[in-house]
């Protein structure tokens, strides 16, 4: 009995010869799984490039530090110091006021520190030379130290800002030395003035103040005469 030859197995084509399942090796071939690194040698590697890594960023940083001025200059510390010094207290008593008394006398001091009003009388100059509405000399003495001390002042005031302000400048100005603090005369963040301090010579000086249409003028011991000014109300 004739049989009818058997049909020849297909032949793969191309796509099928190509196509293989992931992770499948050809027949008679030993599948292998992925090889897995050294550990060691891992370890090396990162050993290798952060220390790669930190070299480069700290010669970056010291090539800015030289090229960009300031940078590798540390701030200063900023610390707050809470200086207090303790002001004598006088032992007299202040002058007593006779007569009639302005707004502008009532608001004269009788002690400032150490100093105690020791009389007030009139200043008839600023009145006639200046046109000053009113003006007062103010004598203080040391009332604490008893050292014979003094400091005189004399306080002015015209009828409108810029009038005062004139007086001022005009006055500081005559002063034959320069001034060692010139600043503004605040009220709470308001400036209404300035002052500014003389050092005169043989430990004396002087300061002058403007306050709106006050001005005043200390003279007396260089020395003094910041605190004294910081004091005085007017």
């Amino acid at each position: 009995m004739l049989q009818s030859p058997r049909p020849a197995p297909p032949q793969a084509g191309p796509s099928q010869a190509a196509f293989r399942p992931v992770g499948t090796a050809p027949v008679g071939q030993r599948q292998t799984g992925p090889t897995r690194p050294n550990p060691a040698l891992i370890k090396r590697r990162r050993q290798v490039f952060f220390g790669s890594s930190t070299f480069i960023i700290l010669a970056v940083g010291a090539a800015t530090a030289f090229a960009w001025p300031g940078y590798a200059i540390p701030e200063p510390e900023i610390v707050e110091l809470a200086i207090t010094v303790p002001q004598p207290k006088p032992t007299i008593t202040p002058a007593a006021r006779e007569g009639e008394q302005t707004a502008l006398v009532k608001a004269i001091p009788d002690v400032v520190h150490q100093w105690v009003q020791n009389g007030v009388s009139g200043n008839s100059d600023w009145q006639k030379e200046a046109y000053a509405v009113e003006a007062w000399n103010v004598n203080y003495l040391d009332g604490a130290t008893k050292s014979g001390q003094r400091v005189k002042v004399i306080v002015g005031q015209w009828s409108s800002d810029s009038e005062a302000a004139q007086f001022y400048r005009k006055q500081k100005a005559a002063v034959k030395v320069a001034a060692t603090n010139v600043n503004n005369v605040l009220v709470g963040e308001q400036i209404v003035g300035e002052y500014a301090l003389f050092d005169t010579g043989g430990g004396l000086g002087e300061i002058w103040w403007r306050n709106g249409t006050v001005v005043v003028k200390a003279s007396g011991p260089v020395a003094e005469l910041a605190d004294f000014y910081t004091a005085y109300r007017l």
